[in-house]
């Protein structure tokens, strides 16, 4: 037969659980509220990691042409007449560039009134067809959605007047049935069809914004009715790969150029190019606008060109280059946020979008499924670290993991370019844990009260809150110790009450049992129980006490000092003045938890509590009322006032056991009187033990005379004088056997 399957522990994993789910549904609160604020956040801290990173790798063919404001204060005011276009171009063709690509829209032709001839649209043309791989800008206003306005459908028919042949060679093919949506294009602006026909290749110059307005990711691929455009980055990527836009494809998370054929490589390959739902590729940015790649001002290219020296390191710089035109001037050209700089030339994000293909460092934005996980187990696996850890120790590695999830996630984004969802996975790491750890504090608290009224009966106010403020787990089971046990118990209890209503005897009893408590407490001594009118405590435990056998044999000296008043109260109301004796003893003993499945008790076993008990009746026929063993005697003999009593052979025991009075409870305090009896005492106890009737007889009797009272001396002075008529068998071992309990 199987056997049974154990449940899930859902109270000890539920709390967790839900800590990690409550968390999590947090963030989606946040997210419902402020819909834009985590990704912005999100967005800032993966902006830092880019600039904490440095720079990346760059193709050294990518060169920046810059109309910059030296350019423009030598050839004039921008925008150019494009027969200066047109030299730059020729330019470009004389020192050895691959392919030029412009950052400047050319919809237009030039005014009649500026050029009556056409000469500069002409040149321009012509410079384009020499130099053969020239790239031209054309604007796209994105939308995610194919609705479009009356008046934009209008538009969008006028401005689709390329000729369809050379619409086709310029765009690609959109699937009838996209995998993800693609951004739609809802007008644009083309260059000349003159232009069209001539140019290497169009691309839209178009960009998308995050909410914070910051420039980090560009759609490579733009529908517009059954024909995808693409970023003029992309078209010149697919040229540089000698592949076809023919040949590009689209997958859930990818744009793939086939048959591409890569620098350094040989054999042709699919590339894949990561990009997010909407086709929009994260654009690594390779550094600073001033620091990543080659900047020429186009004066300087036109002026060193024409000059024998300059000229050869221009064709070093320029041979096979990729060289992208633009304008950089202050005030008119276009600048923006990106990830490495707040006021960057946009027109550099075509240039890095190039880099981040041609080197294939990638970025890779985690989906929202990836998102979702990451957010569930930090959330729910920071919170059930706390099952196994204590509380300090549990905050310091919920603090440790959320860093090492940000190391991780940095690292990540060094090695492997996977941009990992920080701020919503660090928010939920730090609520699920703070949600643990008050959790914890009010488990806690509840389980300390709980545990403070099971300890209450049996422990000091003091030692319980020592005990809750440490692990209770000691209290667990049973364990060998040695501890020092005090019982004691009211003199002739039954006798005293008889005739008495029970009600005053329970009221008597109160009394006396709340001021032995306290007392007993006042040591952190430990209530095991009470026994009728008796009551048993122990000292050493649960917490060590290396004195404990000096807080014992204190408790017991300061019980009987109070009973002294107590008896005057009771005295006066006529209620029975009741009396105690207490025996002390210090042994091994079994103490924990004891007791059957349904109930358990905190308590001592063994021989060493049966001989306290012992010890107590014993005082009986001494008149004494502190009566400690010889272990005990040894613990504090050095502090206390003592003197030697009996060597006592009690009920159940073969061996004899020496017992003490315990007169003071610090040396010095023991009364003249007193010590002139123990003294006297001491002489008698010493002829006792030689056998001298006579003489202990003698010395026990002036102890009397001094103080009639004395128990120990009335006891001996009666054995002295039965043994002088009938002495004990020679051999007599000394040792006293008791006849009772």
């Amino acid at each position: 037969m199987g056997g049974r399957v154990k449940r899930p522990d859902i109270a000890r994993y539920g709390p967790p659980l839900v800590a990690g789910l409550a968390a999590a549904c947090v963030i989606g609160l946040l997210q419902l509220a402020l819909p834009t604020y985590l990704k912005e956040l999100d967005l800032r801290i993966s902006d830092r990691m880019h600039q904490l990173r440095g720079p990346i790798r760059q193709d050294p063919r990518l060169v920046h042409v810059n109309v910059d404001d030296g350019s423009v204060s030598v050839l004039g005011r921008w925008p150019w007449p494009r027969a200066l276009n047109a030299r730059v171009v020729d330019t470009l063709r004389d020192l050895g560039a691959r392919a030029v690509v412009f950052d400047v829209l050319f919809p237009f032709p030039t005014s009649v009134k500026q050029d009556p001839k056409n000469e500069n649209d002409r040149a321009f043309s012509q410079a384009l067809a020499a130099m053969g791989n020239v790239y031209l800008a054309s604007a796209l206003d994105l939308s995610l959605s194919l609705e479009t306005q009356p008046d934009e459908e209008a538009d969008l028919k006028r401005e689709m007047q390329y000729p369809t042949e050379l619409l086709r060679r310029h765009t690609a093919p959109a699937p009838a049935h996209p995998s993800s949506p693609l951004y739609y294009a809802k007008t644009r602006f083309l260059p000349m069809e003159a232009f069209g026909h001539v140019a290497r290749g169009i691309g839209h110059i178009s960009r998308t914004a995050d909410t914070d307005g910051g420039v980090r990711r560009n759609p490579l691929l733009v529908q517009v009715k059954d024909r995808l455009f693409p970023a003029i980055a992309f078209r010149v990527v697919v040229d540089l790969l000698e592949s076809d836009l023919s040949k590009v494809r689209l997958e859930p998370d990818a744009v793939i150029i086939g048959d591409a054929l890569s620098p350094g490589e040989t054999a042709r390959r699919d590339l894949r190019i990561p990009v997010d739902e909407h086709g929009r590729l994260t654009v690594n940015f390779a550094n600073t606008w001033q620091e990543a790649f080659m900047h020429i001002s186009a004066a300087d290219l036109l002026e060193e060109a024409d000059d024998p020296e300059k000229r050869p390191e221009l064709e070093k710089n320029l041979k096979g280059a990729v060289a992208l035109f633009a304008a950089s001037t202050t005030g008119a050209s276009d600048t923006g946020t990106v990830p490495v700089e707040s006021a960057y030339p946009l027109n550099g994000v075509h240039m890095n979008m190039i880099n981040t293909i041609l080197t294939r460092q990638f970025l890779v934005e985690s989906g929202p499924a990836t998102v979702i996980a990451l957010i569930l187990g930090m959330g729910i696996g920071i919170a059930l670290l706390s099952l196994w850890l204590q509380p300090y120790i549990y905050l310091l590695v919920a603090i440790v993991a959320i860093g090492g999830y940000i190391a991780g996630a940095w690292f990540s984004f060094i090695e492997f370019g996977r941009i990992l969802p920080v701020a919503p996975v660090v928010i939920v790491g730090v609520l699920s844990s703070a949600g643990m750890v008050t959790y914890r504090y009010a488990a806690g608290e509840i389980e300390k009260r709980k545990t403070r009224a099971a300890f209450a009966p049996y422990f000091a106010p003091a030692v319980v809150d020592m005990l809750l403020s440490d692990s209770t787990d000691r209290l667990m089971g049973g364990q060998r110790k040695e501890l020092t046990i005090l019982f004691s118990d009211v003199v002739s209890f039954t006798s005293l009450c008889e005739g008495i209503e029970p009600e005053i005897v329970q009221k008597v009893l109160q009394e006396y049992f709340n001021e032995m408590t306290r007392i007993g407490f006042g040591h952190q001594g430990t209530l095991d129980k009470f026994i009728g009118d008796g009551m048993l405590w122990f000292f050493g435990d649960p917490l060590p006490q290396e004195d404990h056998a000096l807080r014992a044999v204190h408790t017991a000296l300061d019980m009987q000092a109070a009973m002294h008043p107590l008896r005057e109260k009771w005295k006066q109301e006529g209620r029975p003045e009741l009396a105690m004796r207490i025996g002390v003893n210090t042994g091994v003993v079994l103490v924990g938890n004891m007791g059957s499945d349904a109930r358990m008790e905190y308590t001592v076993m063994g021989d060493a509590v049966n001989l306290a008990s012992r010890v107590e009746g014993a005082n009986k026929p001494f008149h004494t009322e502190v009566m400690m063993t010889e272990r005990t005697f040894e613990m504090t003999k050095d502090v206390v006032e003592w003197r030697e009593l009996d060597v006592l052979r009690v009920k159940g025991k073969k061996q004899g056991i020496r017992v003490y009075e315990v007169m003071a409870a610090r040396k010095g305090e023991l009364s003249e009187l007193r010590q002139q009896v123990r003294t006297v005492y001491n002489e008698g106890l010493e002829a006792y033990k030689r056998r001298d009737w006579a003489a202990a007889g003698a010395a026990f009797a002036r102890a009397l005379a001094i103080d009639k009272t004395d128990g120990p001396s009335q006891l001996y002075l009666e054995r002295a004088e039965e043994f002088l008529t009938t002495p004990p068998p020679a051999d007599w071992d000394g040792v006293y056997e008791m006849k009772t309990k």
